[in-house]
């Protein structure tokens, strides 16, 4: 009689366990389910706010050059106006469909042994505009010949999105810095700005999509930009197989990622 009330007691208790699990799995994919209609209302309401703006610019000055009585200057100023918005819709546009194809998987590396001193050189010709205009100082401390291992368009992007995040939060004079050093089996790529400081606990959090800082406080990066370009950043650097990070100076910010120097497998299979 005993070892039967045992047996009982024992599947009472293997049910309950089982019961109590399938509740915690149950409530862990509601959770999930909730947090993923929260992500996706927050997505849908930062891409309107980040297109509400240029299209009400845009709107604004093609009413503007109906007007007969604006003269020629003003039309051609209202023009640059409405491309420069254009452009920037433009860039928003491509950097979502690069995290939508990241997020799905499906954006395919092409890596090769490439001159990485050639592509700087083009970025110090795109950059080379808006460095006037803001009366920046930027330094470029590249040497000549370094072969470094990727996707050439990727590595493109990642720099671009680190060093455009720097012009944005460079005030006006200030200096911007980009510089290789060489580490065991390759290098690592260094962005350093002069200006706001990020806040220790936000330095995990602003390599996610549409993350621009707790806004309010003085110290936070709060200006500029969508928010896509540091979260695109993180999963083309990941992508490659490599690190990324960013730490604070006592007057700046210095962002940085490595690369390989020679060929290897990458660590994901892209499909």
């Amino acid at each position: 009689m005993g070892k039967r009330s045992d047996a009982l007691s024992a599947q009472l208790h293997a049910a309950l366990a089982a019961k109590n699990a399938a509740n915690r799995q149950l409530q862990a994919e509601l959770r999930r389910t909730k947090e993923m209609e929260t992500m996706r209302q927050q997505f849908l309401f930062a891409v309107s706010h980040e297109l509400k703006t240029p299209l009400a610019i845009i709107q604004g000055y093609a009413e503007g050059l109906e007007s007969l009585t604006i003269d020629e200057e003003t039309q051609r100023r209202y023009c640059r106006i409405i491309q420069s918005e254009a452009r920037k819709m433009g860039i928003f546009v491509k950097d979502l469909l690069d995290v939508s194809r990241l997020e799905m998987g499906t954006l395919q590396l092409q890596p090769v042994l490439f001159d990485f001193s050639a592509l700087i050189d083009e970025m110090k010709e795109r950059f080379s505009r808006i460095i006037v205009q803001k009366e920046l100082c930027i330094t470029w401390e590249i040497p000549k010949d370094i072969l470094i291992f990727g996707d050439p368009a990727r590595i493109d992007v990642i720099l671009t999105n680190l060093i455009s995040n720097a012009v944005d939060y460079t005030p006006q004079g200030r200096k911007i810095r980009i510089s290789i050093l060489p580490k065991e089996g390759g290098y690592c790529i260094r962005v350093y700005n002069q200006g706001i400081r990020i806040p220790e606990k936000e330095q995990t959090l602003i390599w996610n999509a549409f993350y621009k800082g707790s806004s309010g406080q003085p110290t936070d990066r709060t200006f500029g930009g969508h928010g896509l370009g540091l979260g695109i950043v993180s999963s083309l650097v990941t992508l490659h197989g490599e690190a990324y990070g960013v730490y604070n100076e006592a007057d700046g910010v210095t962002f940085w990622f490595t690369v390989s120097d020679r060929e290897k497998e990458l660590p994901v299979k892209n499909e």
